[in-house]
């Protein structure tokens, strides 16, 4: 019987080390909770949510055939990132666009236009963020908006190269586009002659509204770059 009472001894003494364990345990974990800053927490959650390279060049070239579920894993990653981002960083108007750009995709030229303008309102020297704007609305018809963002988009023009190589979120999506600088450049271009003829059909279309019975007028696509 003593050799028993003995063992009954130690098991207690044991089984109440062990809940006193877990109860620290526990207690520690709750306190990592609350000590550890939560921006870097969730920012090295979400980044096991970075867009693979094969979803970005279908993003950045063929957006209106994509997968709508993969635009809606981009626009969860890239608003994240525009939420937590500062209004100083430069990384916040580049989310914030990529968010109103995958919004106009999904269908929600609302939540586009608020998200544009939102990128533009912290950083206005960016010409994608003004050419898409401005595209939207010359899908919409509302030629006036239409090239005021236009012509912000040519003031912005000299500025971009610099922004989109300077910020995070663009040199990645860069390089999964497999672009350099003189990629960026030689898109920018490309951007910069088209808006000029969208400007003059802008301009034609508000002049003379049977102007558009000469020509089809089809619906035009953002640019991611």
């Amino acid at each position: 019987m003593a050799m028993v009472s003995f063992k009954s001894v130690y098991t207690k003494i044991a089984d109440l080390i062990f809940r006193r364990v877990i109860f620290l345990f526990l207690i520690g974990i709750v306190l990592s909770f609350l000590l550890i800053d939560q921006g870097k927490l969730d920012v090295k959650t979400i980044n096991t949510m970075l867009p693979s390279a094969v979803d970005i060049r279908e993003f950045a070239y063929h957006p209106a055939q994509m997968d709508k579920r993969k635009i809606r894993n981009m626009l969860t990653y890239y608003k994240f990132v525009c939420d937590i981002m500062g209004p100083d960083t430069y990384d916040k108007p580049a989310a914030c666009g990529i968010v109103g750009y995958a919004y106009y995709y999904l269908g929600d030229e609302k939540k586009a236009i608020d998200y544009l303008s939102m990128a533009n309102k912290n950083y206005e020297h960016f010409f994608w963020i003004n050419y898409n704007l401005g595209i939207i609305y010359y899908n919409q018809e509302h030629y006036e908006q239409a090239m005021n963002y236009f012509l912000q988009a040519k003031d912005a023009y000299p500025y971009t190269v610099g922004f989109l190589v300077t910020t995070r979120t663009y040199r990645h999506i860069a390089k999964s586009l497999k672009l350099n600088k003189e990629g960026l450049q030689q898109s920018l271009n490309q951007g910069a002659e088209y808006l000029k003829k969208i400007y003059s059909f802008s301009a034609l279309l508000m002049q003379d509204p049977t102007f558009e019975k000469q020509f089809e007028k089809k619906k035009v696509d953002l640019r991611l770059l």
